[in-house]
């Protein structure tokens, strides 16, 4: 099993789209079941970090990321292999151009 570190990026991410479906909808139940989501996600790479693909950026980056998907969103991730270590580094909504995010 690896470590998991969630980014304060992503972990800021996280929190606004949980308290956007809360605000914007008044759909508590929904945003916990989305929080839920993410941990189950989260739980799955820490035994499997290689199941996401990786993404397939036009410009080059210093880090290999992974995309898991999380209903529609998409958490980036980079695995540390000598440290089995798994950072989240960003959390979007499958919508967005992330790629120009980074």
């Amino acid at each position: 099993m690896y470590k998991l570190e969630i980014d304060p990026i992503a972990q800021s991410q996280r929190s606004d789209i949980i308290k956007f479906i809360i605000r914007e909808y008044d759909m508590p139940n929904a945003a916990a079941r989305l929080d839920s989501a993410f941990n189950k996600g989260f739980k799955k790479i820490q035994g499997q970090p290689y199941i996401c693909p990786v993404v397939q950026f036009n410009t080059p980056k210093e880090r290999e990321f992974r995309r898991l998907i999380v209903r529609n969103y998409i958490a980036l991730y980079w695995i540390n292999e000598d440290k089995r270590l798994i950072t989240i580094s960003h959390i979007f909504h499958g919508s967005q151009d992330y790629e120009n995010k980074l």
